[in-house]
């Protein structure tokens, strides 16, 4: 009758404890911030664990000649000075997420614009950094409803709605000295790709200092917690 005793009361103290440790892990999830969870949802269509996070920065190559035997016969200071230079909003973006997936043990792959090919865009989800500057932003979103746009003759950037063409809600004037824009916008798009058969992100500023924002907004929890709500 005792040993039958001591057996029930292991037993027992063994259920308890497998209950004590469910209630820890339940009050963990509980007690996570809510923003936190919303920004983890948002990224976990694109983030695989079992892959590099892709991510395609925008670059000014578009600007260069496409010579390479003019580029081959220049100055290595030449190329450094003139070549392959990324905007400092695009590097900021970049160093955010990078730094906000290194966080998260998250591996990370960058490569420009320029060299992505789109065998590359179709075996994973990848983020797109950059507006008029990565040409892979404007592939991206050809069928969308919204799209950035900009006017070569005005040197007007915004973002439309293709519904309503005319629109101008979100518009930076390109050819205005930095100094002298005070409002930019940006568009923050994930959707599945009929490019690439991948969800997609796309982080791209019409002016300046937008794709800065933007990266802030999906690596800041309390800055999402306002669209989650």
């Amino acid at each position: 009758m005792p040993r039958t005793s001591t057996r029930r009361r292991r037993l027992l103290a063994i259920v308890l404890s497998a209950l004590a440790i469910l209630a820890v892990s339940v009050s963990i999830f509980v007690d996570l911030p809510r923003p936190l969870r919303a920004l983890d949802g948002f990224w976990k269509p694109i983030v695989a664990p079992d892959k590099s996070a892709l991510v395609c920065i925008g670059d000014l190559n578009f600007i260069m000649p496409p010579d390479t035997n003019q580029i081959t016969a220049e100055s290595v200071t030449e190329v450094m000075r003139n070549r392959n230079h990324v905007g400092q909003s695009d590097l900021s973006a970049m160093a955010r997420l990078t730094g906000m997936l290194g966080r998260n043990s998250q591996p990370t792959k960058v490569i420009l614009a320029d060299s992505a090919n789109l065998s590359d865009l179709r075996t994973q989800p990848a983020i797109f950094i950059g507006a008029f500057d990565n040409s892979w932003t404007q592939r991206i979103l050809q069928d969308s409803r919204i799209r950035l746009r900009r006017d070569l003759v005005t040197g007007i950037g915004s973002i439309i709605d293709n519904r309503n063409s005319k629109q101008l809600e979100w518009a930076v004037d390109l050819n205005e000295p930095l100094g002298t824009v005070r409002r930019d916008y940006a568009l923050i798009a994930r959707f599945e790709s009929q490019l690439t058969g991948q969800t997609d992100l796309v982080l791209a500023g019409v002016g300046p200092y937008g794709t800065t924002a933007a990266s802030e907004f999906v690596t800041n929890p309390e800055y999402f917690r306002q669209f989650s709500s």
